[in-house]
């Protein structure tokens, strides 16, 4: 790949500082400092905040007109649909390692259905959206707490939160060095980041992409994700900012996403006995763990009959394969039959053969004897001519005359 150099976007850069981007393709330079990719809309101007809720790009038609048009439920629809899926899925892992009670902040929350399960936990949750219209359905869908406009213009109070939670949001991000450098002094010391965002893998080309079908290909939006990382772009991002301690996650979209925490200091999972205890505390902790386990064990039978449905995919392979082999054996048999066939006209030809040389044989006999018949014949002539007397052999033979000469004068 080659470096590009575009002197129509000088400000075109990494998050990490690296102007000397290479051609990815799909609307992306690579950075190859930090294995970023960096959209080609990154060179426009941070819209920061939302003004119109129309045009903006994060105002509220982003969430019903642009999703439905991109094939994706809109914001009504995952309030309900979230809930039982990512929300429980984030939920479980947050628990494992920082369960309630404790303060939670959700940057880009969307419909606010997160927090209202993590104040269900027993968590003290709060949400924040660029778009006041999404704040404003947000509380009141769910009637939580959510802050609205750009994080750095917040008051928050320093060392106030213990999870600081970014879900599908720092991919987004225009300065994301900047972001999360205002939300971070409300980290405590002990606190963590989670995060949920696409895993991007440097081994792969924009062409192996496509040729491959990967489902990473859906991540490519340069109008949206301005930053598509790796792990490693995340973890020296995470280490920039003071977060040198990550624990990588089981994300929900394994197949295009990556999941983690970060924090300042080790971090230490939580037993599940614990955290059961600590949603025990409240009623509706209690309705929450049986939510989790709900959402489990339909995991559980989602899994089982997946892997039925791999088995019986196996099944039906080598039932496939098997009726193959039993039609490439049947022609085998048909060869081995015509062989066979072809075998018995090859020794009838061959007994034929022997008898015909039989036969010759018995001819050359013949003609061998007859020979010698006549060599005997001939040989008893010439003893008999040798007898003549010598004046007769003269009076009919001389070396002057022609042999086809009259002897008579």
């Amino acid at each position: 790949m080659s470096a590009v150099l575009s002197p129509a976007a000088p400000a075109l850069a990494c998050w990490c500082g690296n102007a000397q981007l290479q051609e990815y393709g799909g609307g992306y330079l690579l950075c190859p400092s930090c294995s970023t990719l960096v959209s080609v809309r990154r060179a426009a101007p941070d819209p920061g905040r939302v003004r119109d809720e129309a045009a903006d790009l994060y105002g509220a038609n982003y969430f019903f007109e642009h999703a439905r048009a991109l094939g994706h439920p809109d914001l009504a629809e995952r309030a309900r649909s979230d809930l039982s899926e990512r929300c429980e899925h984030w939920l479980r892992a947050l628990l494992g390692l920082r369960p309630p009670p404790a303060t939670t902040l959700e940057l880009g929350c969307a419909s606010g259905a997160f927090v209202a399960l993590l104040t269900g936990a027993g968590y003290a949750a709060t949400g924040q959206e660029l778009s006041p219209a999404i704040a404003a359905l947000a509380r009141q869908t769910f009637g939580v707490p959510v802050l609205a406009g750009p994080i750095e213009e917040q008051q928050l109070a320093h060392g106030s939160v213990d999870a600081l939670i970014l879900l599908d949001v720092l991919e987004h991000l225009h300065d994301p060095l900047r972001v999360l450098g205002a939300a971070l002094p409300a980290l405590r010391g002990d606190g963590l980041l989670l995060l949920q965002l696409p895993c991007f893998d440097p081994a792969l080309s924009h062409a192996a992409l496509l040729e491959s079908g990967h489902p990473f290909r859906t991540m490519l939006l340069p109008d949206e994700h301005l930053y598509l990382y790796s792990r490693a772009s995340v973890v020296q991002l995470l280490g920039r900012l003071g977060l040198a301690h990550q624990i990588f996650l089981t994300p929900i979209f394994s197949a295009h996403d990556m999941f983690l925490a970060a924090a300042r200091q080790a971090i230490h999972p939580v037993a599940e006995d614990a955290w059961r205890s600590a949603l025990r505390a409240s009623r509706e902790g209690r309705i929450v763990e049986a939510l989790t386990d709900a959402c489990a064990a339909a995991r559980g039978r989602l899994e089982l009959s997946q892997r039925l449905d791999q088995v019986e995919g196996d099944r039906a392979r080598r039932l496939e394969l098997i009726l193959a082999q039993q039609k490439d054996l049947e022609r085998l048999h048909a060869d081995l039959e015509r062989l066979r066939a072809d075998g018995a006209a090859v020794r009838q030809d061959a007994v034929q053969a022997r008898a015909e040389l039989a036969a010759a044989a018995a001819a050359a006999d013949t003609a061998q004897r007859e020979l010698a018949h006549t060599r005997a014949e001939l040989e008893g002539a010439q003893r008999r001519a040798a007898q003549v007397p010598t004046w007769i052999r003269a009076l009919f033979w001389r070396p002057d005359r022609a042999l086809d000469q009259d002897p008579r004068p």
